[in-house]
């Protein structure tokens, strides 16, 4: 179903929502389609259509995420270097409102580059989320 929707909606990744309507992890192409599935397979002795996407997701505990604060100013060419770098195809953008974390939104590699529609190439790579707030406090 999974990979029948990302079809549909000509993405490559889904949330994964939990019983009650929050972000229990996301699903990729890449995990459908990926050695996960496989070792599935092999370990438990079951059908590749037995496999859930519970099995290959991944939990929300795990996302790379970054908050909205730290990431509403910062330079596109340092988010798409920082996801080249760390080697994530997506980042989870988050925000603390009213004592709860909510997604706000979803960073895609792809869909930056194909947007801007240029290969961003910076000098100055920032390596991780830090990195770019400490930027972002120096600037």
């Amino acid at each position: 179903q999974a990979e029948e929707r990302m079809h549909r909606r000509k993405v490559k990744l889904l949330f994964v929502m939990d019983g009650e309507d929050r972000v229990a992890g996301l699903v990729t192409s890449t995990d459908i389609h990926g050695e996960k599935p496989l070792q599935i397979v092999q370990s438990r002795g079951i059908r590749r259509d037995e496999i859930l996407v519970a099995d290959i997701m991944t939990p929300v505990d795990r996302l790379e995420a970054v908050d909205y604060d730290d990431i509403a100013h910062a330079r596109v060419g340092h988010v798409l270097e920082t996801l080249k770098a760390r080697g994530r195809q997506h980042a989870l953008v988050i925000e603390q409102a009213n004592s709860r974390q909510m997604v706000r939104g979803l960073l895609s590699l792809t869909q930056l580059c194909k947007q801007l529609g240029v290969v961003v190439e910076t000098a100055e790579i920032a390596h991780t989320f830090t990195e770019i707030e400490q930027q972002l406090v120096h600037a």
